[in-house]
């Protein structure tokens, strides 16, 4: 197992949230549906449907990162029933202005992000139970 497998498994089993795997490096230009070279993003996901495949099953998140065990983890933050706050610090005090916003970030989970600003993870008040799913 890897590190990054633990934890996309700690995130689904323990916290009930959707994750997948993502390129943890610059991925390879590839042809899109118009045969256009088009170059995805770093983080991008790494399956087809992206988050809208993202899932909480431990067979198919183990699969996934025997693949690609270095993968970076996304987690599918509507299905999760997460909202994500990222204050960024590169061309601004991000974290200035978030604390003028005046919300209250008591209890929240924080995440380091790498451009040294962070993520500030809610839980959706206004969703109960499941995420609904087609």
């Amino acid at each position: 197992m890897s590190e990054n497998m633990d934890a996309a498994l700690l995130y689904s089993q323990k916290l009930n949230w959707h994750v997948i795997p993502c390129f943890e490096k610059l991925p390879p230009p590839r042809l899109d549906k118009n045969g256009e070279w088009i170059q995805p993003p770093l983080k991008s996901p790494r399956i087809d449907g992206g988050v809208k495949s993202a899932t909480t099953d431990v067979k198919k998140i183990k699969d996934w990162w025997k693949a690609w065990p270095d993968a970076a983890i996304g987690v599918a933050t509507g299905l999760s029933n997460l909202f994500v706050i990222d204050v960024d610090t590169k061309k601004v005090d991000g974290i200035a202005n978030f604390h003028k916003l005046g919300i209250s970030d008591f209890g929240c989970i924080h995440q380091i992000t790498a451009n040294n600003g962070f993520h500030v993870i809610f839980s959706d008040p206004e969703k109960k139970g499941k995420p609904k799913t087609k």
